[in-house]
Parts: structure tokens; sequence; C-alpha cells
């Protein structure tokens, strides 16, 4: 019944903070948005999306917060605001802590690139009005690089420690405009044990996630397999559950060597994350580069125009790739030459574009007319076949073989492979390993000559894609940038 009485004050919560009509989406994350319970959540996680972000309106939120408690929640519990970025807790008796993160439609994008592990953690809750976070800027996965290259890097992890502090960051006005400035937190015994706890607890959450490829809650006993599995000491397991015990309480008790069980852990981490990037072996994926013929006609398998120019962008320059398997087109093998000049070039009829049939060289307004019921099928969300031609689904059954072919003899070469292929094609890759549904794939972006990083391991591709080319391959899954 208490939850229940809750869960109706923390909606009633976030519903008046969205009704302002610059607010896109109100969310709750954190313990508290799972069990409604004030005793047993540290801090109630607000994020709030908004159109524009100005002073004014920041302001507003947490003038509108501050009546709010004492509406919903009454005078029992004295209020801490926490509007900053990063984890920094409050530790006081008898309050109520509002951790209050507000953004812009294109910061809360910025932020998605940036800090995927915390953006896919909030993903999670079902507890928001308005858009989904998911909806406005969707993470899509975990990849391998996240661990190195995210903000909350397990480098960055280890600095604070080092040197006793937690990083964060916080907003500063001027005038119309709003800079996120980093600033350090210097941690007493508490603040330190529990941020020590956290990220030991959130690098393991954060891998496991990576490697089921699922953003499910997961499991204490998980976490303590993976702890082992990755410092393999039996040791440093119990001082680690000694540790999450400790955490539980606000005294200022200690275990002797949490610093040195954080060090130690997060260097064997650093550790695993380089043997899997060593071990694993890197494939690329790559657009051919743009043709003679124009972008307006869809052009499949009939056409087979050479490429424009002979330029070869410098992100080529220092790969180390021992062999190129490309469609046997004309734009993909004149690519692949450009590249190795005819050097380890092999052809693989799975990866030729997908077959337009009747439709190879119309444009969009012929389709329409000459067959609207293409058209009318795909506003239902369907996968036709061109008349004479292939449907997606085909495409995709033999980008499956072809991945079957590769991972069967990828071992075989010393380095890495460049696969060359087409717009169609490469959606199918994309749209399939960030389990996109099959309808929305025709948004995905392929740029012309663009290198796509995934890597195999265990018989397993998974994408591993710099996140700041996600902001053109998924431009049309952000909400404001369609």
């Amino acid at each position: 019944m208490y939850e229940n009485k809750d869960k109706l004050k923390a909606s009633r919560l976030i519903k008046e903070l969205y009704k302002d009509k610059n607010s896109l989406s109100v969310t709750l994350t954190g313990s508290y948005s799972e069990n409604f319970d004030i005793k047993k959540a540290g801090d109630i996680d607000i994020i709030i999306i908004c159109k524009k972000l100005s002073k004014n309106y920041f302001n507003k939120c947490i003038n509108k917060l501050k009546k709010l408690k004492k509406r919903i929640f009454g005078n029992e519990l004295e209020l801490i605001i926490n509007t900053t970025f990063g984890p920094i807790k409050f530790y006081k008796k008898d309050t109520i802590v509002f951790h209050l993160m507000i953004y812009d439609l294109d910061s809360h994008i910025d932020h998605t690139i940036k800090s995927p592990f915390t953006c896919y953690d909030w993903e999670r809750s079902n507890f928001y009005v308005g858009k989904s976070l998911k909806e406005l800027s969707p993470v899509f996965n975990l990849q391998l690089r996240d661990f190195y290259e995210a903000r909350r890097s397990t480098l960055e992890y280890l600095k604070d420690i080092m040197k006793n502090r937690i990083s964060y960051r916080e907003y500063k006005f001027v005038r119309n405009k709003y800079y996120l400035v980093k600033k350090y937190f210097v941690i007493d015994e508490i603040n330190k044990r529990d941020f020590i706890y956290h990220t030991i607890k959130f690098l393991l959450i954060n891998f496991i996630k990576f490697e089921s490829n699922l953003n499910n809650k997961v499991s204490e006993k998980k976490i303590y397999e993976k702890f082992y599995q990755i410092v393999d000491n039996k040791n440093l397991l119990k001082k680690f559950k000694e540790l999450k015990k400790l955490k539980n309480t606000k005294s200022k008790e200690n275990i002797t060597n949490a610093k040195n069980l954080a060090i130690k852990f997060i260097k064997n981490f650093d550790k695993h994350i380089k043997n899997k990037i060593k071990t694993s072996r890197k494939i690329y994926f790559i657009r051919h580069k743009k043709t003679r013929i124009s972008k307006n006609i869809f052009l499949g398998q009939k056409n087979n125009p050479g490429i424009i120019d002979n330029n070869i962008p410098l992100e080529f320059k220092n790969l180390k790739i021992e062999r190129c398997i490309s469609s046997p087109l004309l734009r993909c093998l004149e690519t692949g030459m450009l590249l190795f000049k005819e050097r380890n070039i092999y052809i693989n009829h799975y990866l030729k574009e997908i077959d337009y049939g009747k439709v190879e060289s119309l444009n969009f307004n012929d389709l329409k007319k000459k067959y609207p019921k293409i058209i009318k099928m795909w506003s239902k969300g369907k996968d036709p076949k061109f008349p004479g031609g292939e449907s997606t689904k085909d495409v995709l059954n033999r980008l499956n073989k072809f991945l079957k072919f590769l991972i069967k003899n990828i071992f075989k070469f010393k380095q890495d492979t460049l696969i060359i292929s087409h717009n169609v094609v490469l959606r199918c890759l994309i749209g399939s390993q960030y389990n996109i549904a099959v309808k929305e794939w025709f948004n995905i972006n392929i740029n012309y000559i663009d290198l796509l990083e995934f890597s195999l391991e265990k018989n397993n591709i998974r994408p591993n894609v710099s996140r700041k080319k996600f902001l053109y391959l998924f431009s049309k899954f952000y909400a404001g940038k369609k």
C-alpha cells in the first residue's frame, strides 16, 4: 500500500513538471523509479528534456520542484536539490534529495553520444511523461570502444580514485547561452567508499550488458561472477562484498584497502578490455565511392557505373588490411583497386546491391506512378519485393550467408579485413546489428566510403562504430533532427 501511494506521488510529480510548454520529456530513473520508496532511495533522479534551455527555464524547474515537494511529499523531510551532472551523493539525515538533470534536445543527443553507459541505463525506465528518452535519442547498444572512449571511462574513474575526488559537471549561464563546466569534488570517507563501490559495480554491469547485448537489470550474483572472472582473486572478491555491506551504512567505517581494491580492479578490468581488443579481429565495412549516375534513381545491379574520383580519405592511411572482399559491381571493384591496387581483392556475389528488378533506373515519382502498391505496402510497414527483383529480407538473407562465410574463413588471415558493398546491404547490416525494426532501415544514412568498424569474437560479429558517426548514421532517429 505504501509503495502504491509513493508511486502516485512520483507520477504526480513528473506530470506537474511536464506541464511547461517547453518540456519534451520528464523521466524518473534510478532506485526510486524501481521501488518508489523514499526510505530506500538515496536520490530521486529526475531527467528533464526541454526544447530550449535557458537560465529562466532552469530556475523555473527548481522553484517548481520546491513547491511540488511541499505539496506532494509534505514538510517532514528537508529538501536538497542537486543540479550537477555526476555521481555526487548527499548524506544528511531526514532529507529528500532530488537529483535534477535538465537538457535541451541537442545536449541530450550529445550526452547520448558521449555518455552511452548512463543513457543506456536511463532507457530502462518506463516511468516517464511525454516522449521516452529512447524516442528522443536512442543509445541502440553498448560497444567495446565505449569502455575507453566514453566520458565515464576506466581511465577517468582511475584518475578520480587516485586523487580522492569525484569529477562532475554543472551549468554556467552567460546571457542567453549555457556551458557545461567540469569541476572536482574532494570526497570524504563515506563518499569515497560509495564512489568506489559504485565505480566497480557499474563497470561490471555495463560489461555484462555489453556481452549479453541486452539492457536488462543485472543480478548481484552475475556481478560477483563477472568480478571474479576478471580479477581471478577470491580475496579481492571478498573485499568487494564487504564493501557492498559497508556501502549500505552511513557510518564512517571503512575497509582498509578500499582504494587499493578499486585500483587493482580497474587495472584488471582495463587489461581485460585490452585483451578483448587484441584477440578480436577487426572487420571494416564501407560503401563504394560515389558514382557518375544521379543519386535520384534506383541504382541496383543492372546499371554498372564507375566511380567519380580517386581521392582516398585519411582514415584509410594507417589501416592494416590483409584482404579486401568486394561486390562484383564496378563501383565497388574500382573502389577496392583504388585502395589496394588490385592486391588481395576477392569477389563475393552475396555483397551485390539489392536487385530493383523493373524499378531499376526509375526515380521515386516514377515508382509512385507505375507501382503504387509498393508505396502502400511500405506505408503499412511491410517489405515487398520489387517487381522482378528482391525485398529487403532477401538482401538480409544474402548478407547473413556472407557473414557465415566470413566467420568461417577470417582467421586464415593474420590482419584485418575490408568489405566493400552497397547502400541497402549496409543498411541491412547496421539495422540488424543495432536491433532496429526492418521498416525503419531506409532511415539509416550510409555515407560513401566511410569506415564502419565491426569486430569478430567467438564466432559473433559485433558493431564497434565510432559514436561520432552515429550523428549521421542515425540522424533520422533523433527527435528534432529529421
